[in-house]
């Protein structure tokens, strides 16, 4: 048991300890006190449970959503997990797996924060997983590109809303039409504008039998009544898309000023980022929401500082690592190295929920798989894939490759596939020295096929996957191999050593696969 002082005396220990800059220590120093003297409910919740076990806080977050509709499907224990973000509960917790949906669930939680005004944080500990949350409604504000968030709001401000502007409303007294609809976009609208103002309603329904022959006469002839009474509007709407086609470069970039400044804005940062010089400015800010993916490697400092500028906190991760066997007589922080884990056993389960379904792998690949990462079960809803690929013995197995020749055999292997099923394929190395000389080496028919380091594949995935185990297996650690072993649906194939290997991972030495061997099964 550790009690309030001691607790907030280890977060301060962890900065005096820890080797930055005195200008920096004092920084972050700072900010804790103003936590722990301004507690939310998030941190309130999270310093009573370990100080005190299991508590449940009356007070809520008056996040208050109104009626929320996913954008991306969801199964009924994910809808649960969303319902749970939702909520006014100072804390989710939501753990599982690899492929379980977690980025699908957040995606789902950020979407709505931002219909509903709400301001939202969204962190990580990989870039590549705050990629997808670029495409959220809005102009996402990502903190990596400070400069190149501008050039990002322009070319989407382009894309999404000068090159093709919504406009859609009709007059409260008209009921939505799908025909007419097809009928205003900017090419329609310049060729029947002037057909519409000159031609009668007889000529016009004539001439609209042409566009839509399957409607029937009368449909035509009030389809046509209803253009000639929408005139005007049309007229506006034409003149509006002429317009916005012909706005100034100044004028373009004074919309992205109005618009980067709107602090319903999402933001996007990696944790060290967040927490780093940079992110220091958004600090200011107190946040309606913070959702944070990959929450498994929150330390407690990084935790309750993040905590404490919110009211609601989303967090989702894997729940198996953080517990270290240890003394008694070591203290708490030393016991116990990251929060996620030990809140998902500690907090009470009105504020947790665990995910025991996956969606991405063949269910051959899930069972040898996730037998291996927990004692969990995990039920499988895969979709079986419509392309064509090869029809292999097995779904995983190992190419035994001996002296170091791992990307040389990779790319001999890619030759055996048509073109077309490039775009599925990707390789994962473990190093970045390893992923240049793939991508130098590469030809160009196949360059459509993903390389990328194992951290750059957080929150990605391909049909076919193959591994290129290259340089030091000891360095690689258990997150890493939880990250490459569930990024293939179909097919996960390993190049390297396979003695080399075996010997230093227990986890591949555990899993027994297939090892072939110069086309040869041994």
């Amino acid at each position: 048991m550790i009690n309030k002082q001691q607790f907030w005396q280890g977060l301060k220990a962890q900065i005096n300890d820890s080797e930055i800059t005195p200008e920096w220590r004092l920084s972050l120093l700072e900010q804790l006190v103003k936590t722990q003297t301004e507690l939310t409910l998030p941190t309130e919740l999270i310093v009573e449970t370990i100080c005190n076990c299991a508590v449940y806080l009356q007070e809520r977050s008056q996040l208050n959503f109104t009626a929320v509709y996913p954008v991306l499907q969801l199964s009924p224990q994910q809808i649960q997990s969303l319902e749970m973000g939702l909520s006014n509960s100072p804390i989710t917790v939501i753990s599982g797996l690899p492929a379980t949906g977690k980025t699908r669930i957040a995606l789902n939680l950020a979407d709505a924060g931002i219909k509903d005004e709400k301001r939202i944080l969204i962190l990580s500990h990989y870039p590549s997983t705050l990629t997808v949350y670029q495409q959220l409604p809005g102009y996402p504000y990502l903190l990596s590109e400070i400069s190149g968030n501008q050039s990002a709001i322009i070319e989407r401000l382009q894309r999404d809303h000068l090159a093709q502007p919504q406009l859609n409303y009709l007059p409260l007294y008209c009921l939505p039409d799908t025909e007419l609809e097809k009928l205003r976009s900017p090419v329609k609208l310049e060729r029947y504008l002037p057909l519409i103002t000159t031609q009668s309603i007889p000529q016009l329904t004539q001439t609209l039998s042409l566009e839509f022959p399957d409607l029937s006469t009368a449909r035509l002839n009030w389809f046509a009544y209803q253009l000639k009474r929408l005139e005007p509007l049309l007229r506006q709407q034409i003149t509006l898309v002429q317009s916005y086609q012909n706005l100034s470069k100044n004028a373009i970039v004074t919309l992205e000023q109005y618009l980067s400044q709107n602090p319903l804005n999402p933001f996007l940062a990696t944790v060290k980022e967040f927490l780093g010089v940079d992110g220091q400015t958004l600090w200011e800010n107190f946040y309606d929401l913070i959702i944070i993916e990959d929450a498994q490697q929150l330390t407690w400092l990084e935790l309750i500082l993040i905590s404490g500028l919110t009211n609601k906190l989303v967090l989702l991760g894997d729940e198996n690592i953080g517990f270290i066997p240890a003394s008694r007589n070591q203290n708490f922080f030393q016991r116990v190295l990251y929060g996620f884990p030990w809140l998902l056993q500690y907090l009470l389960p009105a504020y947790t929920i665990q995910l025991s379904e996956q969606f991405r792998l063949h269910p051959e690949l899930a069972t040898t798989i996730y037998d291996r990462f927990s004692h969990e079960w995990i039920s499988t809803n895969f979709q079986q894939m419509s392309d064509y690929f090869p029809q292999w013995e097995y779904r995983l197995w190992w190419e035994d490759i001996p002296n170091q020749q791992e990307g040389e055999k990779i790319l001999e292997f890619l030759k055996s596939f048509d073109l077309e099923l490039m775009p599925k394929i990707g390789i994962l190395t473990f190093s970045e020295i390893q992923r240049d000389q793939l991508i130098a080496n590469c030809p160009i028919d196949y360059i459509s096929v993903m390389i990328k380091t194992v951290t750059e594949w957080q929150g990605k995935e391909a049909s076919i996957v193959l591994i290129c185990c290259s340089g030091n297996p000891k360095l690689i650690p258990i997150e890493h191999w939880k990250i490459a072993l569930t990024r293939g649906q179909s097919y996960l194939i390993l190049w390297g050593d396979y003695e080399k290997w075996t010997h230093a991972v227990s986890l591949l030495k555990r899993m027994k696969l297939p090892r072939i061997r110069q086309g040869v099964l041994s």
